[in-house]
This record gives structure tokens, sequence and C-alpha cells, in this order.
């Protein structure tokens, strides 16, 4: 559920697409061109100079990216234009979220925050959380108990090491988030139904090894030098490709 939110759920916001443009994959097809032209400018971002005057072609993908020349003459172009998007427009559009969502839940967003990374990991000790979040000691406990009267998460001692003590997600409370995500299920299984299964496929590929990518430079930036915080988070259970 972490996941789904902060990798995938709040892509297509983040790049400014709606479900309403991908609704009638039909319509989407009908006319390449203009198609092709729209939908670079609103995924990549008006400077993304990706390709336009597309050929018609039963691939929706096909459609954005123009012919196999067109295609091949501006990948450059189209790879930069989903460096930035992902880089920056996801980035932006997803701390937005975070916070509208932090506010039906009656959290802040340093709560929320420390809930995903806690629902992600399963199981945490206050020090790493602390330390993943850039947090002081006191000021992750005071995150904590407020996670705790709210019921999301619960303490509990280390079986193995009574003297440490975990955090963990309470799953009857956290699974009440899905609600607040039902718009954002319905958007994208719209979105989907534009996309045959090779190319949802290639999409969720590409997905699961950005985010490899950004979890590896977190490391790098924040972690490198700390070799146990590195591991607990390399460790997680993360989205796998099926392509």
């Amino acid at each position: 559920m972490a996941r789904f939110l902060s990798d995938t759920g709040v892509l297509m916001r983040g790049l400014g697409e709606s479900a309403s443009q991908y609704a009638d994959p039909a319509a989407m097809r009908e006319s390449a061109g203009g198609v092709g032209a729209r939908q670079s400018h609103n995924t990549f971002g008006a400077d993304s100079g990706a390709a336009s005057g597309a050929t018609s072609t039963a691939s929706p993908l096909n459609a954005t990216h123009g012919t196999m020349s067109d295609r091949h003459t501006n990948r450059n172009d189209l790879v930069a234009g989903i460096v930035r998007s992902l880089g920056r427009r996801l980035a932006v559009y997803t701390a937005l979220y975070h916070a509208a969502l932090a506010e039906q839940l009656g959290l802040n967003v340093t709560d929320l925050n420390a809930l995903d990374l806690i629902l992600e990991l399963e199981s945490i000790t206050a020090g790493q959380l602390a330390e993943l979040m850039g947090v002081s000691s006191g000021g992750i406990t005071t995150v904590i108990d407020r996670l705790e009267r709210a019921g999301f998460v619960e303490r509990e001692k280390n079986p193995h090491d009574r003297r440490m003590v975990m955090i963990h997600p309470i799953a009857e409370r956290c699974a009440q988030i899905e609600q607040f995500l039902s718009s954002v299920s319905r958007e994208l299984t719209a979105v989907s139904a534009a996309y045959d299964h090779s190319e949802l496929a290639a999409i969720h590929d590409f997905l699961v090894q950005s985010i490899r990518t950004l979890k590896s430079e977190t490391f790098r930036l924040r972690f490198e030098a700390d070799q146990d915080i590195a591991g607990l988070v390399s460790s997680a259970r993360g989205p796998t490709s099926r392509a």
C-alpha cells in the first residue's frame, strides 16, 4: 500500500495527466499526430522536445512517440523528458498529495512520511526511523507517540533483544487508508485501459528500475557511511519486475 502511494499512485497526477484523457482508447488512436503532440506536452512538459506529427497506429505508445524513425531520432529528448518528470514533477506532486492525504487522516506530513516508512519496512526501531528521516530521537518519539495514539502503529519488545523496542504497523487501521486511494486507483485503471499487456509490463519494469535508482541515490547521499541503515532499507520488500 505504501509503495502504491509513493511509487505509482500519484504518477499520472505528477505528470499532469488525468484519467479523462484516456477514458476512450479509440479516441486516443483516431488521430495519432495530434494525440502524440498533446500527450508529449502533457507528460514531459513543454520543453521536452518529444516527438510530434506521429502516424496512426494501434499502439498508444507508438502514437505518443511517432514513427519508428521519429522514435529513434527523438529518443534522447524523450528520455530527458522522462527524467525531468520523475526527478521534479513527480516529487512535487507526491509531496502535495501526501499533504492532502495527511490532512484527511488527521496527521501531519512528517507523521505520514514516518508511517509510509514503517509500512514499507514492516518492523523498525525508533532510532532507525529517526536516522532515515533525519529527525532527532526526541522528535521521532513524538511522531511515534502520535501514530500510536491514532492507532496506526504499536510498540513491541524485540523477542531476540528485550532492550530493543520495534515499531510495527497495525494492519486493520492502516487498511483504512485505502479508501482515500480509491480515486487514484480508478484513474490508473482508466489509464491502463489504453495500453496492452506488453506495454503495461514495460511501464511497470521502467518504474521498478527507476525506484531502484532512486533508492541507490538515497544511499549514496545519506547512508553511504552507515551500512546498518543502508542494509535495513535495501533489504526492504519492494516491487519486482514482471517483464
